[in-house]
């Protein structure tokens, strides 16, 4: 009884002591079990992070073009190729410089562009993969297709430093910074570039032409343009015209985008050479497998180009033969708004010689009075000139060396062409609400917040809507001209010609214009058009259908394509076939040094 007893006695106490320790081993198993449970949210919370944080560097979505998403790896990857391909060039241009096989001018510039580009390449970049994504889908549908072998042969071809073919060139641009109308200084141009190519021809030493009429750097080395190739940064058409011609041989006669004429001979054809250090070159920066996979992507979209340029150029095409009366200005502004423009020249007498702190000073201060007094002076002086060649050569001499404006005033205070709002009100309006003004006369002195003017009036271009009266008047003579006309009112390159374009065809014209010169009947006219740069008339002489010359061959696919694609892109981003991330510039890739 004792033992059970105590054995009992035994047993109760240790279960006492276990129920005292109970709360305790919870506790603990509590702790631990939160310990636990924060370790999980802490590496939940990371690995959130982390996902998120490598969602946002790499697969989220940049862009799309149809169901084709565009995402920041893939961005990434095109900026690296581009990249790779602008140090690359770099490298090439600085050996050309050293081999002395390149104009030391055209490499600079080239070389500032290269850095220039190198800053925006990853802007610059998802525009491009938008573009070749969009190009493969239109390639596709086009039933195109880049096998494996044409992947090869366009990487082979980037391995090869361009052709490069040595030209000798005459190129005239218009001087539109003068006192001749920017219409003239076109007609101007034309006129001296044509009489160039006819002399060449005809046997004239094109390195004394080309010194004689080149208008840029060139002039000086003879139209020497030393070895040029396709990536040389000249005027497109232009290289067009060189890569077609042989050696020895002419190019056409081609008007630039920059509205320059050239024409050129090609003197020596340097072929192309591998280039042992571009693959590196790509693998260190870029990566092979993502260089190849972008050539893949550009040369399906080179084979839409190519389509699409010969679809245009090749085989018996519709053209016209035109004339046309080209009156150069702003469409966008009603014809009865546009005031013209005017031609002056001035001189500006501002107090204490200081024509930025003018403003600054009270009407009462003395330098105000002194600078009308001094400018009351010039003026009266140039007014007692009553010869108007005397009058001029005084107006420019006494600008030269009193007048404030001494930007202008080097240049015997001519401005050049000008509209009303391009002037305070205080010189402006004196200048074209003076309708009786002739070339010579002195105005003023005028006061405006820099000084006072002293204004010599030169020239006055009349408005578009008195321009298009002028000319609708003219053309409805019952014995209008329509050359004669083009001669003395159009401000087009070909207004000595009778304003004779010659064949065109769709692709040569605006839309607009394309459409009503081709629904005209022989001997017609159209409207006036506005078009990009002003107002056209037109009169169809003739249609055909034939082949396409040179010159309109260079001037077609030098454009067709481009002009043919943006009207694709401009119809694929109003359907929302392209998507932009609305942030997508603000946090593009950083590659490169």
């Amino acid at each position: 009884m004792t033992a059970s007893f105590r054995s009992r006695l035994s047993g109760s106490s240790d279960q006492r002591g276990r129920r005292a320790t109970d709360p305790e081993e919870r506790f603990t198993q509590w702790v631990t079990i939160g310990f636990i449970a924060l370790i999980a949210a802490v590496v939940a919370i990371v690995l959130v992070a982390f996902v998120v944080s490598y969602w946002n560097d790499h697969l989220k979505p940049v862009a799309t073009v149809g169901d084709v998403s565009i995402d920041r790896d893939q961005w990434t990857a095109r900026a690296k190729v581009e990249y790779a391909r602008l140090d690359h060039e770099e490298k090439k241009v600085r050996e050309a410089i050293s081999a002395q096989t390149i104009d030391p001018d055209v490499a600079n510039a080239r070389l500032q562009q290269i850095q220039t580009e190198k800053t925006t390449v990853s802007t610059d970049s998802i525009e491009h993969l938008i573009d070749l994504e969009l190009k493969g889908r239109l390639a596709r549908e086009a039933g195109l297709a880049v096998t494996d072998a044409d992947v090869d042969a366009a990487i082979a071809a980037e391995e090869m430093s361009p052709e490069a073919r040595k030209v000798t060139a005459v190129i005239v641009s218009p001087d539109l910074g003068g006192d001749v109308r920017p219409a003239v200084a076109t007609q101007l141009a034309y006129a001296s570039a044509k009489e160039a190519y006819d002399e060449v021809v005809a046997g004239g030493d094109l390195a004394a032409i080309a010194t004689a009429t080149s208008t840029d750097a060139s002039a000086s080395k003879g139209g020497d343009l030393g070895f040029i190739s396709a990536d040389s940064g000249l005027d497109e058409a232009f290289l067009r015209a060189v890569a077609e011609t042989e050696p020895g041989q002419l190019t056409p006669l081609i008007k630039g985008a920059d509205g320059a004429w050239r024409f050129g001979r090609v003197e020596e054809i340097r072929p192309g050479t591998m280039d042992a250090t571009f693959e590196q070159g790509i693998r260190d920066v870029a990566g092979w497998d993502a260089y190849r996979d972008q050539v893949r992507k550009e040369a399906l979209a080179q084979q839409l180009e190519d389509k699409v340029v010969a679809d245009a150029v090749d085989g018996d095409k519709e053209q016209a033969n035109v004339q046309a009366i080209v009156l150069q200005g702003d469409t966008v502004i009603a014809p009865s708004e546009d005031q013209g423009k005017i031609s002056a020249a001035h001189i500006l007498v501002s107090p204490d010689d200081d024509p930025g702190g003018a403003a600054s000073l009270p009407e009462t201060d003395m330098a105000w009075a002194a600078a009308q007094q001094e400018a009351n002076k010039v003026a009266g002086e140039l007014r007692r000139l009553t010869d108007p060649a005397e009058r001029a050569t005084a107006f420019a001499q006494l600008a030269q060396v009193q007048s404030d404006d001494t930007g202008s005033g080097a240049n015997g205070g001519r401005l050049g062409y000008f509209t009303r709002d391009q002037m305070v009100p205080e010189f402006g309006d004196p200048l074209f609400d003076g309708t009786d003004l002739v070339k010579g006369d002195i105005i003023g002195p005028v006061k405006s917040q820099y000084g006072y003017h002293v204004i010599e009036f030169l020239d006055r271009i009349p408005g578009m809507g008195d321009r298009l009266a002028a000319v609708g008047e003219r053309l409805a003579a019952t014995d209008a001209d329509f050359g004669a006309i083009a001669r003395e009112l159009s401000d087009g390159a070909e207004a000595a010609n009778g304003g004779e374009l010659g064949w065109v065809t769709r692709d040569q014209l605006e839309a607009a214009a394309a459409d009503a010169v081709f629904a005209l009947e022989p001997g017609a006219v159209t409207e006036p058009l506005p078009l990009s740069d002003g107002y056209y008339v037109y009169k169809l002489i003739e249609t055909a259908s034939k082949p396409l010359d040179l010159v309109q061959r260079i001037e077609v696919g030098s454009s067709v394509f481009d002009t043919w694609y943006q009207g694709k892109k401009t119809a694929a981003e109003g359907d929302k076939t392209i998507t932009r991330d609305k942030d997508i510039y603000s946090n593009a890739p950083t590659v490169g040094g």
